[in-house]
């Protein structure tokens, strides 16, 4: 495009205005996604529905930076033509050079209405405590994979951040470690729903060492 041509129209300044901001605003998420990427994976599990929204600010930016870019093409051949513009013919082709692809940018639009909506993993932890519960009863029903149920026992007189892992079943199972729940519970006790699910199970003498995975989900 060559810079000494004169322009006598307002909507050039605006377009190349539009421009600019774009290209300023696709590497500001750039780097928002770069960070979040080199994030922990609890954070990014935790984080999951922001990293999904700066993806899709940058496709949108990206395309209407694109179209942008195709307009001031057909406005700058307008003018280079000495023709008139028109405004609604530009718009018309546009919209059919553009239509896939915001097609498509509404369909990843639809899949942000529930961001938290897929189970979210956040750690994997052993199962405190299966010795003071009659485990010998209970182990053949723990079958890897199962769902367990995480209660929050606020009340509990040893932690008051302790979380009650049961069976499916509603069997009493033991707790998330002390050293690994405060992060969880305060998780639920804002509103998060925590569950998990039953990794791995071995008996190591009269010890059921059992492991768990620990996912969130917003619903």
């Amino acid at each position: 495009m060559s810079k000494s041509l004169p322009i006598p129209h307002p909507e050039w300044n605006d377009l190349l205005e539009r421009r600019d901001a774009l290209e300023s605003q696709i590497a500001g998420v750039l780097m928002d996604i770069h960070l979040l990427k080199d994030s922990e994976s609890v954070v990014i599990g935790r984080y999951a529905s922001a990293f999904s929204k700066q993806l899709f600010r940058l496709h949108e930016a990206e395309i209407e930076s694109a179209r942008l870019k195709r307009e001031i093409e057909m406005v700058q051949a307008a003018i280079n033509s000495g023709g008139e513009l028109d405004y609604e013919l530009i718009h018309a082709t546009l919209d059919a050079e553009f239509a896939a692809w915001q097609a498509r940018l509404t369909e990843e639009r639809g899949g942000l209405a529930a961001p938290f909506a897929r189970e979210i993993f956040l750690i994997e932890t052993h199962v405190a405590g299966t010795s003071h519960v009659p485990i010998r009863q209970i182990e053949p029903t723990l079958i890897p994979g199962a769902s367990l149920v995480l209660r929050r026992e606020p009340g509990n007189p040893h932690d008051e951040l302790a979380i009650l892992i049961l069976t499916d079943g509603g069997e009493k199972l033991g707790f998330i470690p002390r050293d690994r729940n405060e992060v969880l519970a305060r998780l639920m006790d804002a509103g998060k729903f925590l569950f998990a699910r039953l990794e791995s199970k071995e008996w190591q003498g009269d010890w059921l060492h059992v492991s768990a995975r620990i996912f969130l989900r917003d619903v």
